[in-house]
């Protein structure tokens, strides 16, 4: 191989490592802030999806959850369980969250396929811990979670009125069946 090749090779070989590194990094959307003073231990436990603003094409999946538990190495476990539709059964997939920065700020990387991971960032939470706003990497992922098979509406409208103001289009979320 000649000297001019090996050049050529090796800045191919580093851009397509900046650009593997950059797609996995986790952020936040502009102006999007996670809640501080977050105490993991009121947020552990069974969550319902009630909305999902998701551009990737999914299963139509109804009764859809996460179970967040510790895990060994100071994070989480997460199992989502969603029910299909189509074939009338249950799926299910294991996943790990870890915190992103200081431990009292809701910032969470999360994984069901290593080495792929992405944000999950509590943007709001009621003071007992029974409904949460969360978003992902960017203004196409957004949340709506609650301990209980719905959220009353007037949380709903201060989630949605947040989300818009934030610059999510809530007009796409997804409502998901829990009765």
């Amino acid at each position: 191989m000649k000297k001019s090749e090996k050049i050529l090779l090796s800045a191919a070989l580093s851009a397509a490592t900046v650009y593997y590194l950059k797609k996995r990094q986790v952020r936040l959307p502009k102006g999007v802030k996670p809640v501080k003073n977050f105490e993991i231990l009121k947020f552990i436990g069974t969550w319902n999806v009630i909305a999902k603003l998701n551009p990737q094409p999914e299963l139509p999946l109804s009764h859809i959850s996460f179970d967040f538990s510790p895990n060994e190495r100071g994070g989480l476990k997460v199992k989502s369980k969603g029910f299909d539709e189509v074939s009338e059964t249950w799926t299910s997939s294991i996943g790990e969250m870890q915190f992103v920065g200081k431990f009292d700020k809701a910032r969470f990387k999360m994984s069901f396929y290593k080495p792929l991971w992405f944000g999950f960032n509590v943007i709001s939470i009621d003071e007992d811990y029974r409904y949460a706003l969360v978003a992902g990497n960017s203004l196409k992922y957004l949340w709506i979670l609650s301990k209980e098979a719905s959220v009353p509406q007037e949380v709903r409208d201060e989630f949605l009125l947040k989300a818009t103001r934030l610059g999510y289009n809530t007009a796409e979320l997804v409502w998901v069946f829990h009765q």
